[in-house]
């Protein structure tokens, strides 16, 4: 379910990129590195979830995670193992360490996410959710 009973694509990535790039295992997906003064202990990027787009079931086990809604009218349903809720624009969602979840734009339209992490990550991490562990 928290994938819409969609197939989990598996991604390996070792770094955000600085420049928009399409995140791997999508078609249309692009994120980009945003850059904090080291004083911040945060790592960030925005992430451009496709119309009808859906970022597959993960978690970070050494960060947590909070999803900002950048464009106007976004609407998006977030789905964990405790719940599904809807986020609308400007608000944002909260995930804890290891709090397994999934983002799937309702939108109607490419929307663009601020995504934060804390602690700073080295790299990125997240875990994907294997299917046979939903």
């Amino acid at each position: 379910m928290l994938a819409g009973f969609r197939e989990i694509t598996e991604v390996d990535v070792p770094e955000i990129p600085k420049e928009r790039t399409l995140f791997p295992g999508t078609k249309n997906d692009y994120w980009y590195r945003i850059d904090m003064p080291n004083h911040s202990d945060c790592t960030c990027c925005i992430y451009e979830l496709d119309v009808d787009g859906v970022f597959d079931p993960h978690f970070h086990r050494l960060n947590t995670e909070q999803t900002i809604l950048l464009t106007p009218d976004a609407k998006i349903e977030v789905v964990s193992e405790t719940r599904i809720y809807d986020v609308a624009f400007p608000n944002s969602c909260f995930f804890h360490k290891g709090e397994k979840h999934a983002v799937i734009n309702k939108s109607g339209f490419k929307i663009e996410l601020l995504v934060v992490w804390k602690p700073k990550m080295i790299g990125w991490n997240a875990e994907f959710v294997n299917k046979n562990e939903l």
